[in-house]
């Protein structure tokens, strides 16, 4: 079998570059595989792998192809850019009043407070007992199982207060911040984000009720009980509480639209024929240049690489080829090309060349054998009860027809 001949070769079976039955069998016995079922399913894997094997590898580069592909992917570029920052245009922005009413409104869920509670606790811990008493550890545990059952029974009989059971067991009473029930932001490391503390503090007998908690075990060594301190019904911020969060947040969005409007009228204004220095001394711009950018230049922001690189090829010195571009934070870039320089082969090292070139037969093959399989399910079809259906149309189907069509002829 095919199968048979490649299992020596694969690394996890091997040992010092050598194949080993026995990692052989500690591999196989860790996956519940038998030898037999394993070389089963490796040999339908080859099988499935063969046609598309077959026609990756058999994949090759053109010279032209390498030469074209080397061109374009190593090319370099002379460019001048600007940017128009969010900041030159947020002083020029006037939010009113009617603008925050009709965001606050409209905007309702994005305000609301989840209902949140404020704890207090006794906690009674086996390693902090076995240290403050200086006693072992056996004995550690029977005190703790006496005061364990001491606290249920204070904090159940004493229902609305921990007062007694912590005077009694002269414990402390602690207490936590506030925190919500699904909240993300709960402390990882505080006794809110136990599940168990969680679910109990949101007991409608404790929320609502208002009563001491069960005994509450948080961890092998450590139990508590807890009560509500404070609660927070859920509802929502006041517009005096959100306003000036919305007022910066309508002032960015018309600013970053000011930005890009003032971007599109330079580019406009270049195209028509404007020099970049008008440009500059009308916006209060300053213009960058760069020679030679490739596509991976770490020294620029990579969204002005992506435009200049996106920009068209200059066909005469009089003709710059210019891209507009909304930057992450708000800002915008005006970006102006001024020569291309192709990549060439002859500038690669000879690995490097044979790399690319190994590359891009990789690429052809995986594309040849997509287009294989398309071409495979463009023709097949699909037999249901010995009515044939083209795969296409069911495929090109509507969702409703397809299940239709499979039901009828399931009929």
């Amino acid at each position: 079998k095919q199968a048979e001949a490649v299992v020596p070769q694969i690394p996890a079976f091997q040992v010092d570059g050598k194949f080993s039955e026995q990692r052989f069998m500690q591999v196989l016995n860790a996956t519940l595989f038998s030898p037999e079922s394993f070389l089963d399913s490796l040999q339908a894997e080859l099988m499935r792998n063969q046609m598309s094997l077959g026609i990756s590898e058999s994949a090759f580069a053109l010279p032209i192809e390498v030469d074209q592909a080397v061109q374009l992917i190593y090319q370099k570029r002379d460019m001048s850019y600007a940017i128009l920052t969010l900041k030159q245009f947020i002083p020029q922005v006037k939010i009113t009043e009617s603008l925050i009413q009709d965001f606050y409104k409209a905007n309702q869920q994005e305000f609301t407070i989840p209902e949140q509670v404020r704890l207090e606790y006794l906690e009674l811990s086996l390693n902090d007992l076995a240290k403050a008493q200086h006693i072992s550890q056996k004995e550690a545990q029977q005190k703790f199982a006496d005061m364990n059952e001491q606290l249920a029974n204070l904090t159940f009989s004493n229902p609305d207060s921990l007062q007694p059971a912590a005077k009694a067991l002269k414990l402390t009473i602690k207490q936590t911040g506030f925190f919500a029930e699904n909240s993300k932001q709960n402390d990882k490391q505080s006794m809110t984000a136990n599940p168990k503390v969680i679910a109990a503090a949101f007991n409608p007998d404790v929320l609502g009720r208002k009563n001491n908690s069960d005994v509450i075990p948080v961890s092998p060594t450590d139990v508590v009980v807890l009560r509500i301190k404070e609660h927070i019904p859920a509802g929502t911020r006041s517009l005096n509480e959100v306003r000036s969060s919305i007022v910066k947040r309508l002032t960015e969005k018309q600013a970053v639209a000011m930005a890009q409007l003032a971007g599109e009228k330079i580019l406009k204004a270049l195209q028509s024929g404007a020099t970049q220095q008008s440009i500059a001394k009308e916006y209060g711009l300053q213009w960058q240049s760069a020679s030679q950018v490739t596509r991976n230049d770490m020294k620029i922001n990579s969204a002005v690489v992506a435009a200049a690189f996106a920009a068209g090829v200059p066909h005469d010195k009089h003709v710059k080829p210019l891209k507009g571009v909304p930057l992450p934070q708000g800002d915008y870039a005006i970006v102006q090309v001024s020569a291309v320089y192709p990549g060439s082969v002859k500038n690669l090292k000879s690995s490097e060349a044979t790399t690319f070139r190994q590359q891009l037969q990789s690429t052809d093959g995986v594309q040849e054998y997509a287009l294989y399989v398309q071409g495979l399910l463009q023709n097949a079809k699909i037999v249901i009860n010995g009515k044939t259906t083209p795969w296409r149309e069911l495929v090109n189907a509507p969702a409703g027809e397809a299940s239709s069509v499979v039901n009828r002829d399931s009929e």
